[in-house]
């Protein structure tokens, strides 16, 4: 989907083809917030260079000592081309997964995706 933002600028973002009764408003709130900071992220990218994509690579390491696991089995947070079965179109810079320990029954709650 196209969404322009308050800026004028066009980005395009995917969003759920299930928009049904309540969803909708929930939706575009989304989609509106994600296509600013796209946005955002897409003026700034340019000008982040080798030092802005070292900042990325030793945040994800650092990540690990606060439960994040890399989803790249060949090299810590690389490039990610799969996601358990499924094959991405194109990949992604780095990928990981979160696991957090349930506070009341001390057992891992099902990981999420970063």
């Amino acid at each position: 989907m196209e969404h322009s933002t308050k800026g004028g600028r066009a980005i395009h973002l995917y969003v759920p083809a299930d928009s049904g009764r309540g969803r909708r408003t929930a939706i575009t709130a989304a989609t509106r917030r994600k296509a600013m900071l796209y946005g955002r992220y897409l003026s700034y990218s340019p000008s982040f260079g080798p030092t802005g994509e070292e900042v990325v690579r030793l945040s994800l390491a650092d990540a690990v000592q606060h439960g994040y696991h890399s989803i790249n089995r060949n090299a810590p947070f690389g490039e990610v081309k799969q996601i358990g079965t499924a094959r991405l179109a194109g990949a992604l810079d780095s990928g990981a997964w979160m696991t957090t320990i349930d506070p009341v029954i001390g057992l891992p709650l099902p990981a999420t995706g970063s």
